[in-house]
């Protein structure tokens, strides 16, 4: 009788950890949040030069853990990745789909709303409109993802154009600050 007793309360509490939601695996460690982001940030820095779609998958895996664990990827980091998303979306159109199909991984997060944009996103428009930050992040991550100079050179246009005349002008101020460090 006692082991009866000791197997229904066993269950019972499962039960209960279930339907309250407590038997939900616990999120990444701060560790693993952490290695997780600087994977995504050595895939990232080298993808222009392998251009491996495998990569993206690697991205994506530590996206995830990283999305889980953490607000890191936030509102800010929006148009950096989707500069970088579009362009791999369009270099590699035959997994454009898959990748998108992953967005549900990604609920309520900025890179779930990244992932069904990018395919669709009009750059050309968007770079043809007056300068902003924005623009800026765009071009860095299209930057990432193709190794083309023409996002680097968008910013340096940006960083040179002539300002105000008794002023200052932010986004300037930025692109050459984005200059200089991506140059370091």
């Amino acid at each position: 009788m006692k082991n009866t007793l000791e197997t229904f309360g066993i269950a019972f509490g499962l039960f209960a950890a279930a339907a309250l939601g407590c038997s939900e695996r616990p999120g990444p460690t701060d560790a693993e949040v952490k290695a997780a982001i600087e994977r995504f940030d050595t895939l990232l820095k080298g993808y222009a030069a392998r251009k491996d779609p495998a990569d993206v998958d690697r991205m994506l895996d530590a996206l995830k853990v990283a999305v889980s664990g953490t607000n890191e990827f936030s509102a800010t980091s929006r148009l950096p990745l989707l500069g970088f998303l579009r362009n791999v979306f369009a270099a590699n159109p035959g997994r454009a789909d898959e990748w998108k199909g992953r967005s549900g991984e990604f609920a309520g997060s900025v890179v779930a709303g990244v992932l069904k944009e990018a395919w669709e996103f009009d750059e050309k428009g968007f770079l043809g409109q007056d300068a902003d930050s924005g623009q800026l992040d765009y071009c860095w991550g299209a930057f990432y993802a193709t190794g083309d100079i023409a996002y680097a050179q968008k910013v340096v246009s940006i960083a040179l154009a002539r300002g105000p005349e008794n002023g200052v002008d932010i986004c300037q101020m930025a692109a050459a600050w984005s200059l200089k460090s991506f140059a370091v």
